[in-house]
């Protein structure tokens, strides 16, 4: 390499992600919960969505045994919660307002949006374990229009609609 992971960390920063917190419950019923900014949509038939988790994240046991996991997205307005599930809180769903769903996920609320996922593969992705879901269920934020939560170069950031531009194409597959 010619390259350290400093400037690794540093060029991927340059891409700007949305935040999300991705939540599983266990067979015994213990909850985790993780702030990732890589989440993406895989396939739109079937409806599957990837979430990277640290393979050194204390919760990591409890996703590798899930069979459901839930993915909220965040809005502007709630780095704390953010914070919160990268911290090392004891409870951090009890400082945080959630919904049960879809085998005992907790479900953040509100949300931007948030899908409810059966566990569909695990895959070895180095220091992370990529985390394939099929989306069984979603929900939608009405009302507000939708103002995401937003991380670019290591900090929170905006969405502006300032300079607002129509595409003149759709990515394939959209």
């Amino acid at each position: 390499m010619t390259f350290t992971s400093r400037e690794f960390r540093d060029a991927l920063g340059l891409f700007p992600t949305g935040i999300a917190v991705v939540c599983a419950s266990d067979a015994g019923g213990r909850l985790a919960g993780v702030t990732v900014n890589s989440f993406t949509s895989v396939s739109l038939d079937p409806p599957l969505v990837l979430a990277c988790l640290a393979r050194s994240s204390r919760s990591i046991e409890i996703f590798n045994a899930a069979q459901h996991f839930a993915v909220t997205l965040l809005a502007d307005g709630q780095r704390h919660i953010s914070t919160i599930f990268a911290s090392t809180t004891a409870d951090r769903f009890a400082e945080v307002p959630h919904r049960i769903g879809l085998g005992g996920c907790p479900i953040i609320e509100p949300n931007l949006a948030s899908f409810e996922c059966d566990a569909y593969s695990r895959h070895d992705g180095g220091d992370h374990v990529l985390l394939l879901g099929k989306v069984v269920q979603i929900a939608i934020s009405a009302g507000t229009p939708p103002r995401p939560l937003l991380y670019f170069r290591g900090q929170y950031r905006e969405l502006s609609e300032q300079h607002v531009e129509i595409a003149p194409f759709r990515l394939e597959g959209w």
